[in-house]
């Protein structure tokens, strides 16, 4: 999927980029948070069946608010996007820790769901900036009927 956004980027112009609405240093602090958060309620949690799996369910949770912290702290079309690949991810992950037994045509079906989600969005991030000529999702405003 990030080679989807990759080449989606080559015919725009790169110089033209979209500001975070808060800086570096925040959002790596509520990252730090989100992740302290995510292992002391999945701690909480009475699990039988995922008993030796919470490190790794508390850092999937984990990644799927990153994927949210990303989409809400990017202005950027292709950055909102890699957010809803982390928020895939995050998701994806969660169901393979607790639903381990699932078959493989459902993995199958999740992944293949998430990459056409990824095609959508990118197709709808370029038509965006054809014609309005940024990808800066403030500017989405005059899309307004």
């Amino acid at each position: 999927m990030p080679y989807i956004l990759y080449r989606a980027q080559k015919g725009i112009d790169v110089a033209q980029q979209v500001q975070m609405t808060i800086k570096p240093a925040t959002s790596i602090l509520l990252a730090a948070v989100t992740l302290v958060i995510s292992f002391v309620v999945i701690s909480q949690l009475d699990l039988k069946m995922a008993t030796e799996f919470k490190p790794a369910l508390a850092v999937s949770v984990a990644h799927f608010f990153f994927g949210e912290l990303c989409i809400l702290t990017h202005r950027n079309l292709f950055k909102q996007i890699l957010g809803f690949c982390l928020m895939e991810n995050g998701s994806h992950l969660t169901l393979a820790l607790l639903a381990y037994n699932a078959p493989e045509l459902v993995e199958i079906g999740i992944a293949t769901d998430a990459v056409f989600g990824v095609v959508i969005m990118v197709a709808l991030a370029l038509q965006i900036y054809k014609s309005l000529h940024t990808l800066d999702a403030a500017s989405l405003t005059s899309l307004k009927g």
